[in-house]
């Protein structure tokens, strides 16, 4: 006898024996025994009644929780039958309730999502890792509706495998992602318009530039356009990288610094006994960024190949770039004829050197230089 009905005996047997503790003679026990039994019978009965009771309301809580559920809950054979599906399934799909089970559930997927639905199905049985995925569904209408649907597996000991999914109707946030995506393709567009006629009104300033020069005589007029020139030409070839990149807000300093090394020294008589050094570190910076680097280099590599190597034969600048945490650092040296000591950034009387270090202030940066068989300039600032 199980401790509950030992139980429900003990309160059987006091009731039992209030109600007889006046009953005579020789048949006293045998009522005893009767009653007792009866009230056990009464107990019992009370007890199935509640249980009943309690068996309605948590099936009245199941139907409340899954089959009036906003989202679909359907239960999947190992085969892709529909074993159960609530009342939101059953509108996802068009069928009525009662004909879905037995229904194979790929038939209502869309034909271009059929092959991610079965790989990520046969992935589920296989590892048993829950998978989450979006599809199209097809309606019995046929129309086609987004969901997102997570599937599990059941395993319950002793009984065939059964997998659970969830099927959340997501029309709206797909109908609201195409709407973005297109305009962040319009926007992208618009961009790229905007870079190209930057970079042709650039072209056409450098080619008005070199013109004017060559209608000069003075030497010093033409020169002065020529850097002029010279400074358009390198934020030209940063729009062109940018034009050419993925975004057109930032850009590596390595896709920029050695062509536009390589594109100043090129307009140099001496180009080609002057040798340049590469060494530019692969970091990110934006482009406002890179124009002010990019006309500082200018600035320098222009001076260096105007006066570092008068009189030589050949000479060699090195170019290097790098990034420590937080600290970018840009150094120009050279192996020529040095810079004066009565030169610096602070009191020098050439339009380069003041636009240098006011270009540095601009980035709020450092700027010194190193004479020691040459000349090194090292800037540095923080990004």
């Amino acid at each position: 006898m199980s401790n509950d009905n030992r139980e429900l005996r003990k309160r059987a047997e006091k009731l039992a024996a209030l109600e007889e503790s006046s009953a005579p003679g020789e048949k006293q026990k045998t009522i005893h025994e009767m009653r007792v039994h009866q009230i056990e019978l009464e107990m019992q009965n009370e007890e199935l009644r509640r249980t009943q009771e309690e068996l309605l309301a948590t099936k009245a809580k199941y139907y409340d929780l899954y089959d009036l559920a906003p989202i679909g809950y359907i239960t999947l054979s190992d085969k892709i039958l529909i074993l159960e599906a609530n009342l939101a399934s059953s509108l996802l799909l068009g069928v009525e309730r009662a004909n879905l089970a037995g229904q194979l559930f790929s038939r209502f997927i869309d034909h271009q999502d059929q092959d991610l639905f079965y790989l990520n199905f046969k992935s589920l049985l296989e590892s048993g890792t829950q998978v989450d995925f979006e599809l199209r569904l097809v309606h019995k209408a046929g129309t086609v509706t987004w969901i997102r649907i997570v599937i599990e597996v059941n395993r319950i000991k002793g009984s065939p495998l059964e997998c659970r999914a969830i099927l959340t109707e997501i029309a709206k946030r797909k109908e609201a992602e195409n709407k973005i995506n297109a305009l962040l393709a319009e926007k992208q567009l618009i961009l790229q318009e905007v870079h190209h006629r930057i970079k042709n009104n650039l072209n056409t300033i450098y080619s008005l530039l070199i013109l004017q020069a060559g209608k000069f005589n003075d030497l010093k007029a033409v020169a002065a356009l020529e850097d002029a020139g010279n400074r358009v030409q390198c934020m030209l070839l940063l729009y062109n990288k940018l034009y050419q990149s993925a975004g057109f807000s930032e850009l590596s300093i390595a896709k920029y610094l050695p062509s536009l090394a390589d594109e100043i020294v090129s307009n140099f008589p001496n180009c080609e006994s002057v040798r340049v050094d590469k060494k530019v570190e692969d970091f990110i910076l934006d482009a406002k960024t890179l124009q002010v680097i990019g006309i500082i280099v200018n600035e320098l590599f222009t001076n260096i190949m105007k006066y570092a190597f008068s009189g030589r034969g050949d000479g060699l600048i090195t170019l290097s770039a790098s990034k420590r945490e937080r600290t970018v650092s840009v150094v120009i040296a050279d192996n020529g004829n040095g810079m004066p000591e009565s030169v610096n950034f602070d009191n020098s009387t050439g339009f380069g050197l003041v636009l240098v270090g006011s270009l540095t202030r601009q980035l709020n940066g450092r700027i010194r230089i190193v004479r020691n068989k040459g000349t090194a300039i090292i800037l540095e600032f923080e990004r």
